[in-house]
């Protein structure tokens, strides 16, 4: 018989993040976008907000938007070495007003 899994394992298996940690990552990733996407990118868009595994990132006009789209694969590897891997899973562009 196998060992009983702890809540932890259990909450981070079904990848719920509780809004605290998802907040702290988010603001982490905040404070390092430029060295995520790169200066070119950070200039023009924002991550906004985690949510079951999935980073909303806002761009700067729909032709940034899909710039940033097209390198999805490679910012999840940057934000896997970031943040840890399974924070974020996917990731959402969307063309709109950048606040900074």
């Amino acid at each position: 018989m196998s060992e009983p899994e702890s809540l932890g394992e259990i909450i981070k298996r079904s990848g719920l993040i509780g809004a605290r940690q998802s907040g702290d990552a988010l603001e982490t990733l905040k404070g390092a976008w430029g060295k995520v996407v790169g200066e070119k990118f950070a200039a023009r868009s924002r991550p906004s907000r985690i949510r079951r595994r999935t980073l909303t990132v806002v761009a700067d006009g729909a032709a940034w938007a899909s710039d940033i789209s097209a390198s999805k694969q490679e910012i999840i590897k940057a934000i896997n070495s970031l943040l840890g891997k399974g924070v974020v899973e996917r990731i959402r562009v969307i063309s709109g007003k950048i606040e900074d």
